[in-house]
C-alpha cells in the first residue's frame, strides 16, 4: 500500500505470535506501509516465522511470559516513536490507514489514538452484543505507553492521557473462525481470568445462586439489552457462550479457593 504521507512520524508495528500462519499474512499485507514491523514469537511450530521474515519483519523469539509481558517485549524492541500494536488475527481497512498517516503528519500533544474494531465470530461481523464499535488504544507514543498487567485481557494506557479516536475506518478482528478454536481459547482464558480473580479478590465468596445470576445477567445484557438477537444465530450462540464463560470463570475461581471436594483424590 502506498504511503501518501512521507513526512509523517515514523511508525513501528508490534505483533505477538504463536502459530498464526492462518492469519499473519493478511495482517502484514495491511501494514505494508509502516516503517518497521516487529514480531515477537513464542515458539511457533508452523510457518509463522517464515511468513514474517518473507514480509520483511524483524522476528524475535521470546518464551511465553504471559500476554502483558510479551506485549512489553514487543514494544521495547520497536525503534520508532510511534507504535501500532496489532493482534496477528487483525487487518486494517484502507480508510483507517489513510487516517493514521494523515494524523501522524502533525500529532501535536496527542499521546495515543483509539481505533475502532469490527469483531468477527464464525465468519460474521458482530454488530450488536456489545461487540461494536469496540474502541481500543492501539496507536501510541512509545515514551508514553503503560501496559496494564492482568493474566488475560491486558490493557494499555498513555501518560499523560491525551487520546483521540479515529473513525474513518476499522481494524477487522477475526477473533474466532470456528467453535473448536473458540472452546480451546475458552478453557485457557477462563483459567487465566479465574487466576486473576483469585489474586485480586481472594476473599470474595459466591453461592450456587450467584453462579446462575452471573450467567443470566450476562446473557440478558448481551442478547436483550445490547440487541444480540439482531445478529441472528451467530448472536445467540455468542451470547450463550459468553454467559457460560462468566459461569465457568467463577466456578474455576471457587475451585482455586478449594470450594470443591474431590473424595479419594490424593492431589
Amino acid at each position: 500500500m502506498k504511503d501518501n504521507y512521507p513526512r509523517r512520524e515514523k511508525v513501528s508495528a508490534a505483533i505477538i505470535t504463536l502459530n498464526e500462519e492462518r492469519n499473519l499474512h493478511r495482517c502484514l499485507k495491511s501494514i505494508a506501509w509502516v516503517d518497521e514491523i516487529i514480531i515477537v514469537d513464542a515458539g511457533s511450530t508452523d510457518r509463522t516465522v517464515q511468513i514474517g521474515e518473507e514480509a520483511g519483519a524483524k522476528v524475535y523469539y521470546r518464551p511465553w511470559p504471559g500476554f502483558a509481558k510479551q506485549w512489553e517485549n514487543a514494544i521495547n524492541l520497536c525503534s520508532n516513536n510511534w507504535i501500532l500494536l496489532l493482534e496477528a488475527d487483525t487487518e486494517i481497512e484502507p480508510e483507517l490507514v489513510e487516517e493514521i498517516q494523515e494524523v501522524l503528519v502533525s500529532p501535536g500533544e496527542t499521546r495515543g489514538f483509539c481505533l475502532l474494531y469490527k469483531n468477527f465470530f464464525l465468519g460474521k461481523w458482530i454488530r450488536y452484543c456489545g461487540w461494536y464499535p469496540s474502541p481500543k488504544l492501539r496507536l501510541f507514543r512509545k515514551d508514553s505507553v503503560r501496559v496494564i498487567h492482568r493474566e488475560v485481557h491486558e490493557n494499555f494506557t498513555v501518560v499523560p492521557y491525551i487520546v483521540k479516536e479515529l473513525s474513518r475506518g476499522h481494524v477487522k478482528h477475526y477473533s474466532y473462525h470456528s467453535l473448536h478454536q473458540y472452546l480451546k481459547k475458552f478453557n485457557n482464558y477462563t483459567d487465566l481470568d479465574a487466576l486473576e480473580m483469585f489474586k485480586t479478590n481472594a476473599n470474595t465468596s459466591f453461592s450456587e445462586k450467584d453462579l446462575f445470576k452471573v450467567f443470566s445477567k450476562k446473557f440478558n445484557e448481551m442478547y436483550h439489552q445490547k440487541e444480540g438477537f439482531k445478529d441472528g444465530l451467530h448472536g445467540y450462540v455468542l451470547c450463550y457462550l459468553s454467559a457460560f464463560y462468566e459461569f465457568i470463570k467463577i466456578a474455576k475461581f471457587l475451585e482455586l479457593k478449594g470450594g470443591f471436594d474431590y473424595p479419594g483424590d490424593p492431589q
